[in-house]
């Protein structure tokens, strides 16, 4: 985005049938989206996180919860987007969260596209810096940025 026109994002995205609820994935990009100065909600983190006990349905409403806190308390988190990671469309809990920010009149973006620089984007989409570990020169089907010819 040219210019900045968001201050705090809620992080959507898959959690459901990932190894370990697909935090790591919400981990790194929230702290990609702090770096480039945003409040980032995240349902990754928290002292809920490590409690499994609950039914499905209660992480649902509790994230539906932290998207109404955010809007109704404008003087703290500013104006607000869904940030949404890759996948977060298949995800009904992502889905839902979609809906509720849309009902507030948010954005709905990709996380990749609130990231300031191409190095951001490149490790939001778990591309490695060097996309040739081990190696002194790219492979020969790709150029020297790591892409695919």
């Amino acid at each position: 985005m040219s210019e900045r026109t968001i201050d705090s994002v809620y992080l959507s995205g898959p959690m459901t049938g990932y190894p370990n609820h697909n935090f790591p994935a919400f981990r790194r990009a929230a702290g990609l989206l702090r770096t480039a100065g945003y409040i980032v909600v995240s349902p990754a983190e928290g002292p809920w996180v490590e409690d499994t006990t609950r039914a499905p349905e209660w992480y649902i409403v509790r994230d539906l919860e932290l998207i109404r806190v955010m809007a109704a308390n404008p003087g703290m988190y500013g104006r607000c987007a869904l940030a949404m990671l890759e996948g977060w469309e298949a995800s009904s809990g992502g889905r839902l969260e979609g809906a509720e920010a849309d009902r507030f009149g948010w954005l709905a973006v990709e996380v990749e596209a609130l990231l300031p620089d191409e190095l951001a984007r490149r490790r939001a989409a778990n591309i490695p810096k060097r996309p040739w570990p081990g190696r002194d020169r790219p492979a020969s089907n790709t150029t020297q940025k790591g892409e695919r010819t």
